[in-house]
């Protein structure tokens, strides 16, 4: 794998960090990734009802969910992302929360092809 390429995805997801963290476990990092692809779509749709809705308190849970999500794969683009977010829900900073979903909505995304290519992978070794 070329420098670049290596750089690009640590830039979206840490997946060597997460595998210690999870002793090595290989099964455990794609069922996780499972969840991640289950219930990260969901938190989004959430977090954007929420916002539409002007209920901020529903915001600030959902990003800080989305945030848990993100760090459990050291991705810390996304985690970062949805931690402002959360800070601003608390803060109700109205004007700032639709860049900053959608923001968080493509960094998910990103974070979403990533780890399914190495769940594809995994499943092939």
């Amino acid at each position: 794998m070329s420098p670049a390429v290596h750089s690009a995805e640590a830039a979206v997801a840490d997946l060597a960090t997460a595998l210690k963290r999870l002793r090595g476990d290989r099964q455990l990092l794609c069922e996780l990734i499972e969840f991640f692809e289950n219930d990260g779509p969901a938190l989004l749709t959430v977090a954007r009802e929420s916002l539409a809705a002007g209920d901020y308190v529903s915001l600030e849970r959902a990003a800080h969910s989305l945030k848990g999500l993100a760090a459990t794969f050291e991705a810390l683009p996304a985690a970062a992302a949805a931690g402002v977010i959360e800070e601003a829900a608390r803060e109700q900073r109205a004007k700032a929360l639709p860049a900053l979903v959608e923001l968080l909505a493509r960094q998910l995304e990103q974070l979403r092809g990533f780890l399914s290519t190495y769940r594809q992978n995994q499943d092939v070794a």
